[in-house]
């Protein structure tokens, strides 16, 4: 059974408002008070947009970066075993 789930508040009004600000070129306190909510709302509305966005962008980015990091890992721990560096003994047991 599928509950259905309350719209979250705003919604409708946070699509208006970008359809505004996108279409007509106002600005945000007249855009906001077209659509009927505060300046202060409108405003926390597009920083939580602008957050989601760099989200996304960072998440791409590591994405495409990971393999290099995960290689250069590999080749780091692949000279480490060749150079015989690990079968010596540790310093500090000697002491």
């Amino acid at each position: 059974m599928l509950t259905v789930m309350p719209k979250r508040y705003g919604e409708d009004e946070r699509l208006r408002l970008a359809q505004l600000l996108e279409g007509q070129g106002l600005t945000l306190r007249e855009a906001a008070r077209r659509v009927g909510v505060s300046a202060s709302t409108a405003w926390r509305w597009q920083s939580q947009g602008r957050q989601a966005a760099n989200r996304e962008q960072a998440a791409a980015w590591a994405r495409r970066h990971r393999a290099r990091v995960v290689a250069r890992q590999r080749d780091y721990r692949r000279r480490l075993a060749e150079s015989g560096h690990s079968e010596r003994r540790p310093s500090w047991r000697r002491h």
